[in-house]
């Protein structure tokens, strides 16, 4: 600041002394030329009244030159006739000079009968002279004065250099007055400028103390400065405290946002929109355009006409994704201010549109498994009461075909509480221990009849290893566990029954549990049935999904026994895969935190 006001200080003293000298010089110019022109002036009109008084011209330019010649000024006359021959010559031999008719001075003097000057370059004497022309009308002469500019520029020169030394000492002394006032005035400047610069790296708490004793301008002028401080000090806390929160607040969200200034660079990305679209700043820190985050021309010119319009607005957006198509809604708000800009929010609308999608196919599928044991039974009924019932045989078939299709109905409305229940979250009663090989045991004593009627073997241990003997006399070793006890039989009976239908006549069913390493469950079901094929796996777990639809049906299957399977996994943090080639069995294993 010191080195700013000193430069500035001498700019505008060294104008002023330049301009001061300019104007001097000028002043000087003129009155020099001024003098010169009344020497020349009253040296012809000298002449003029000598000759007026009967001195001869000769004589009279003689006497008028040696009267206004001084060693520092040289005065020549001249007098020329009109036809341009010269008379008298002070300066010269009259009758070596030549014809003086075309001079300027001269013509115009005898053209006008007036007086004239001029400044030119004398091809007789080869310097530059001053001349002043003036007719005399009683002889009809021209008296010519005349004078070197030689010397007017050398008496020019000399006051020159006197001013300059006069303004180089007064400028000499300007500085050194103005070097003391400077530092007197910006040392304390300087302290609050050192102060204000390092307030504005961080150093809030900073104030200056020195100068609030002093009563003058910069003493209220520094505790202005503290005053300000203070308040910046709690202003700046105040931002920070609300920055945090809202940086919390927007990486709190599920939803990616993104702020973009009027040209697209991304300001601001909150934690859910790194997480989805990754991609970092460029080395130096800047800002990068949107597009390179999201990737889609399509949502680029919609946020650009967003911004054209001024207004809020949404669309659906189909990204192409490695794990198949996302759908997103884009809410665009504009923001309003100097810099403009937009706020993005991206909504993942995919799960919603799956879900969406699944309740339509439930109640589809839902509506038309109740229709088809209705529209059974009440066909059945119908032909009963149109004269059927009078025949014993018939009625007693029919009657048990109602019966096998009321209990369809049951099961399947059992089911869908279930299902619903599961995926309700209330589904898992309070935990509490129990054996869950014994639990095995009894899911295999309970199915043991239907999978005998259907020529399927049920055994409570892994199948043996080629060449040794089964495993199912063994006795089972105590696997303790702390689940809700009726979910886990469910789960084990709907794996059991499945693997019943879809077997084989004569085939084996094994179950199994054990411990892993990891402390989690993994509960086998394997059989030899008919196999799932590798386009089906996908699938299997779907609500009313057949692998055989016309084999479910016949054995009285639901559809959603694996669903619900799939579903009590889930509730103790597990899974379940299966491990099938189509005509070579299948083995399901649940994972299951209990």
């Amino acid at each position: 600041m010191f080195k700013r006001t000193l430069i500035v200080f001498i700019a505008f003293a060294l104008a002023a002394i330049v301009v001061l000298g300019i104007v001097a010089v000028s002043a000087l110019d003129t009155g020099v030329e001024k003098q010169a022109r009344e020497r020349l002036s009253a040296a012809a009109e000298l002449v003029r009244l000598e000759m007026s008084q009967g001195m001869a011209g000769d004589v009279a330019t003689k006497d008028s030159a040696r009267v206004f010649t001084s060693s520092d000024h040289m005065v020549r006359l001249t007098l020329i006739a009109k036809d341009g021959k010269v008379l008298a010559n002070t300066g010269a031999d009259p009758a070596g000079l030549a014809n003086h008719l075309t001079r300027p001075e001269i013509a115009s003097a005898f053209a006008t009968g007036g007086s004239f000057f001029d400044k030119r370059y004398s091809a007789t004497l080869h310097i530059y002279m001053m001349y002043y022309a003036t007719y005399d009308a009683d002889p009809g002469v021209v008296i010519r004065s005349s004078m070197p500019l030689t010397e007017l520029q050398a008496e020019e020169s000399q006051l020159a250099v006197r001013i300059s030394a006069v303004a180089a000492v007064l400028f000499l002394v300007f500085l050194a007055a103005g070097l003391l006032s400077i530092r007197k005035v910006s040392r304390p400047l300087v302290e609050m400028k050192e102060a204000a610069t390092a307030i504005a790296k961080g150093r809030y708490d900073l104030r200056v103390h020195r100068l609030l004793g002093d009563r003058t301008q910069i003493g209220r002028l520094s505790a202005a400065f503290n005053a300000m401080a203070d308040r910046l000090e709690a202003s700046i806390a105040d931002l920070e405290d609300k920055s945090y929160r809202m940086d919390a607040i927007l990486d709190a969200m599920k939803a990616p946002l993104f702020a973009v200034d009027s040209a697209l660079d991304v300001t601001f990305r909150n934690a859910e929109a790194k997480r989805r679209f990754g991609v970092e700043p460029d080395e130096d820190g800047s800002n990068r355009l949107m597009i390179l985050y999201v990737r889609s021309r399509e949502v680029e010119e919609f946020v650009r006409k967003v911004l054209r319009e001024g207004i809020h607005g949404e669309m659906e957006w189909r990204e192409e994704a490695d794990e198949g198509v996302r759908i997103w809604n884009v809410s665009v708000s504009p923001l309003a201010g100097r810099d403009g800009g937009a706020i993005v929010v991206f909504t993942d609308l995919t799960e919603m549109n799956r879900l969406q999608r699944i309740r339509s196919d439930f109640a589809a599928n839902v509506t038309h498994e109740l229709s088809t044991p209705l529209t059974a039974i009440r066909g059945f009924i119908e032909t009963l009461r149109g004269g059927a019932s009078k025949d014993p045989a018939l009625t007693a078939r029919f009657l048990e075909i109602i019966d096998i299709e009321a209990e369809r109905l049951h099961r399947l409305i059992d089911d869908i509480l279930t299902l619903s229940e599961i995926e309700g979250g209330h589904a898992a009663k309070e935990p509490v221990s129990f054996d869950l090989n014994e639990r095995i045991d009894r899911g295999v004593v309970l199915l043991e009849e239907t999978a005998a009627k259907r020529g399927v073997r049920l055994v409570a241990g892994p199948p043996p290893s080629e060449g040794e003997p089964g495993a199912e006399n063994d006795e089972p070793v105590r696997l303790d566990v702390r689940a809700d006890p009726d979910r886990i039989g469910q789960m084990l009976v709907n794996l059991l029954d499945n693997a019943i239908k879809y077997n084989r006549k004569d085939g084996s069913v094994w179950v199994w549990a054990e411990r892993g390493r990891d402390g989690r469950v993994k509960l086998h079901v394997k059989d030899t049935g008919i196999g799932i094929a590798e386009e089906q796996k996908s699938r299997i777990f779907e609500r009313f999904y057949r692998v055989d639809a016309g084999r479910s049906r016949e054995t009285g299957g639901t559809g959603l026994g694996l669903s619900i399977v799939k579903h009590v996994a889930m509730l103790y943090k597990g899974n379940v895969r299966i491990e099938s080639a189509s005509g070579e069995g299948s083995e399901f294993i649940v994972t299951l935190d209990i």
